[in-house]
């Protein structure tokens, strides 16, 4: 569930088409690239990292990078076309021109983004590393990465307006009654019906019906 307390803009359909969510396709790579290519020995470490943090700590880390012309706002593009990331995903995304980083924005389910701002720090006006990204990674989310629980929105309510209810239960009263003398005209209708069935066949006429006169017109 990413939909959560964190909203995003509602992606397009080329959106979707451009940043598929990883989750989706069983992507578990800890480093998605929209530019260039990962490095083999690079991916490996962070595989790695994944590895040793995400049995400690419940945590899947995701770097996601763009070439170094892309501006800022396309992470919220992502982040729209993804819904936000997972409860358990802290992703980076960084633009990155050879060793030099453009920019950087961490984001999370969490409500202390103590770490997002440390984790920034250590990567933004620095020249790129893999080795010093794993080194943080290691240092940092073992101590304030904390893993976003289902149990937390518990205090998440829809606040009702009292005319709301008002509204409802004279609705409801309304319809009640509605019912009630519609089912109680079908009834009378009935017990009337039956009265008549009753009068015609309790004459004395033939065949036990009772016959009614009519005088003719006169002719002139």
């Amino acid at each position: 569930m990413s939909d959560s307390v964190l909203k995003y803009a509602e992606p397009t359909e080329d959106m979707k088409a451009r940043y598929p969510r990883p989750a989706d396709g069983n992507n578990a790579s800890p480093w998605v690239s929209f530019g260039g290519q990962v490095p083999d020995m690079d991916l490996l470490l962070l595989q790695r990292v994944n590895a040793s943090l995400g049995m400690r700590k419940q945590v899947h880390t995701m770097l996601v990078t763009f070439a170094g012309d892309m501006p800022r706002n396309v992470a919220d593009e992502v982040l729209a076309a993804w819904q936000g990331p997972n409860k358990n995903e802290l992703v980076t995304f960084m633009a990155l021109d050879g060793t030099d980083v453009k920019w950087v924005e961490v984001h999370s389910w969490m409500d202390d983004t103590t770490l997002h701002a440390m984790l920034r720090d250590e990567i933004a006006g620095k020249p790129w590393s893999t080795e010093s990204y794993a080194k943080a990674l290691r240092e940092l989310v073992p101590k304030y990465w904390k893993r976003k629980e289902f149990a937390d929105f518990d205090y998440l309510e829809v606040s009702i307006h009292p005319g709301w209810i008002v509204g409802a239960l004279v609705l409801s009263i309304i319809i009640v009654v509605a019912v009630f003398m519609g089912l109680d005209g079908r009834f009378e209708r009935l017990g009337w019906q039956r009265s008549m069935k009753s009068f015609m066949f309790s004459g004395g006429g033939k065949y036990g019906e009772t016959k009614i006169r009519v005088p003719r017109r006169r002719r002139w």
